[in-house]
């Protein structure tokens, strides 16, 4: 199984003001954030289930417990025929375990969805949900005798264990950091392809989230709110202002039939992309002629050789490519390096 936890965020709209709310959804007040349009498209729940049956040839069960959630999932007007299409595409033909809706016990649920629903977070069960969220790890660490801010290597809190993450915005990795990266505004966090697995995913950039993730110290030792109150930090304060002068994570997730390829940039996302990930997509066939030179030429740009000839090689024996003779030619001068 490639992901035992999936958390399909449909809406990041809520109708509860939680300030202790990892997702930072009814927050506004606080994290300058406007999740009025963060409702999934039906387009989008069908490009996910296309990726999740791409990874077809991986012992099945791909996916465990498919959670849609959000914000409060009800509110979205298509919460019906999203949980229908996950049972019917992915439960039904195998590929996931189950499906089941994770709501806050506001709004009744229509009569077909009951059997779907399980309160899980809801503002009453403190012991399960309330603590310190907006501390920033450098004020709560010395107040508490924590340590410094966390990384993802040395995250207590699970790091990575709560993925797969999905939004309107893309896939993100670690349930407690997500809320964070939208905080932040780390467009980076956020990728549109499907990796197989969360050992694929770019988690040598996680640190730009852990460092300030008050989670990474592990739910065991983290204060209550209800013992020190709900202190926002001064960090995160300043966060919020940028974000009610607009700015916010630009990223929209594909929908159905789009083309996804992974973004190289530079050498440190160049190297955080598993060569299996790409590979896979192009002998699937989703990757045409043009995106395939794309990545490769970056790939040579940034003098990664291991990957170009990795990537050339398994590309050239399964394509009907035009431009065989351009990157075999490509594929020799970098074997002369």
């Amino acid at each position: 199984m490639l992901y035992p936890d999936v958390q399909i965020l449909i809406t990041l709209r809520c109708n509860l003001p939680c300030l202790n709310c990892v997702k930072l959804c009814g927050m506004k007040s606080v994290t300058g954030l406007d999740y009025t349009k963060s409702d999934m498209t039906i387009g989008q729940i069908e490009h996910f289930i296309d990726s999740v049956k791409s990874l077809s040839h991986y012992p099945h069960p791909i996916l465990g417990k498919v959670c849609v959630t959000g914000g409060e999932p009800l509110l979205h007007t298509k919460v019906k025929e999203i949980v229908n299409l996950l049972e019917r595409e992915l439960v039904n033909s195998g590929l996931a375990e189950m499906v089941f809706i994770n709501s806050n016990a506001v709004l009744e649920p229509p009569p077909e969805l009951k059997k779907y629903v399980i309160t899980w977070s809801t503002a009453q069960v403190k012991e399960l949900v309330h603590n310190v969220m907006l501390w920033h790890p450098t004020e709560l660490g010395p107040k508490f005798g924590l340590g410094p801010p966390l990384t993802y290597k040395t995250c207590k809190g699970g790091a990575g264990q709560y993925a797969l993450l999905l939004t309107h915005n893309g896939y993100s990795m670690c349930y407690g950091a997500d809320g964070y990266i939208r905080l932040f505004c780390l467009d980076h966090l956020i990728i549109d392809y499907l990796p197989a697995g969360v050992n694929e995913f770019p988690v040598d950039r996680m640190d730009d989230v852990c460092q300030h993730c008050v989670f990474g110290y592990g739910n065991d030792v983290l204060p209550r709110d209800w013992e020190y109150g709900r202190p926002v930090s001064t960090q995160y304060s300043k966060e919020a202002q940028l974000n009610r002068r607009g700015r916010s994570i630009t990223k929209q997730f594909p929908e159905r039939g789009a083309i996804v390829a992974p973004v190289v940039t530079d050498n440190k996302s160049i190297d955080s992309i598993n060569v299996q990930t790409i590979i896979r997509n192009i002998c699937n066939g989703e990757y045409d002629d043009s995106i395939v030179m794309q990545v490769v030429a970056k790939v040579i740009d940034a003098n990664n050789t291991t990957l170009a000839i990795a990537l050339m090689d398994r590309w050239l024996t399964n394509t009907k490519s035009n431009v065989k003779k351009i990157v075999e030619d490509k594929l020799a001068e970098i074997n002369k390096i």
